[in-house]
């Protein structure tokens, strides 16, 4: 069943794109507010509505890939095609999910009819100038983000029609979690993740903290696997992470996270901010900051999704 502000995207979405001959549509609701569901229907609703009608859904990486796949496959008896890496879409499939690289170089595949649904939209300023390109292919593009922030997404967006949910609203409605941003203090699970700098970073605090692994881009996958497996068991209570889990990664048991890196981004500090903020029944998520000015940040960036962008 789906939560009143997904069935009214998806019905606005519809009026703005799926029953025009062309147009841009963004959709812009906090982390853990059912982006992934919203595409989905969208995908599913404009496939079978005419025979022949073909969506494509372009997702950042493997695991949002895996997601989307896993949910469709629920909610359609059609084939579902994937575009990745050396896997080829079955060309009878009426939804196609492409990783956002891959669908680079296959864009000829696809004619401009095609409704492409890009999901975690703000990743359209990695690479924009080809991306764009993506994006300039298809005369109906829907595109989904809790942080429209990037110059990629305000090139493919700006002045177009929007949804908009806020995180205040969100909290109230009980979507998502209330949060605190507190001082620094040493992490402790069950269910904690630390945010590093850095590889090196993670291995030598994980190193001298009991009860806790670490995972990080170049470690090897399976290892990585691993330790957020023994993460989520309880296995180990704490798991340093350095460059992932920053989407496509839901917890609800996860009430704490602690960031222990600098950085300027506000969509990074939304990203990692997010992790905590799954609604589970009594929870209040704590985000606990290395220093005052992170602190800060972090509330600047967490008020901007007050206010559509």
């Amino acid at each position: 069943m789906l939560w009143k502000h997904q069935s009214k995207a998806i019905d606005i979405a519809r009026q703005c794109v799926l029953d025009r001959d062309t147009g841009k549509f963004l959709i812009q609701i906090p982390p853990g507010t059912g982006k992934t569901e919203i595409a989905a229907r969208l995908a599913i609703d404009w496939s079978t509505s005419k025979n022949m009608r073909k969506a494509l859904i372009c997702v950042p990486n493997t695991r949002i890939l895996g997601q989307f796949y896993d949910r469709l496959v629920a909610l359609t008896p059609h084939t579902i095609g994937v575009e990745q890496a050396g896997r080829a879409a079955d060309p009878r499939a009426r939804i196609v999910i492409a990783s956002q690289m891959s669908l680079l170089g296959r864009l000829a595949k696809y004619p401009s009819e095609v409704l492409c649904i890009i999901d975690e939209a703000h990743h359209s300023n990695f690479d924009a100038p080809e991306f764009l390109r993506v994006a300039r292919s298809f005369a109906r593009v829907v595109g989904l983000t809790a942080t429209p922030w990037s110059n990629g997404c305000d090139a493919i967006f700006g002045g177009a029609q929007r949804f908009f949910l806020s995180l205040s609203e969100a909290i109230a409605t009980g979507l998502v979690c209330d949060f605190e941003v507190l001082p620094w203090t040493p992490p402790r699970g069950p269910y904690a993740l630390v945010f590093c700098e850095s590889n090196r970073e993670c291995q030598r605090h994980s190193d001298k903290t009991p009860d806790s692994d670490w995972i990080g881009v170049t470690r090897p996958a399976m290892r990585n696997l691993s330790a957020i497996m023994r993460w989520q068991t309880r296995e180990i209570g704490i798991l340093f992470v350095n460059k992932m889990l920053l989407e496509g990664f839901d917890s609800k048991a996860c009430d704490a996270v602690w960031l222990n890196r600098v950085t300027q981004s506000d969509i990074l500090l939304v990203q990692m901010c997010g992790r905590a903020l799954r609604h589970q029944p009594g929870k209040r998520a704590r985000i606990i900051c290395s220093c005052h000015e992170m602190a800060d940040r972090v509330l600047h960036a967490l008020n901007r999704l007050d206010s559509p962008s």
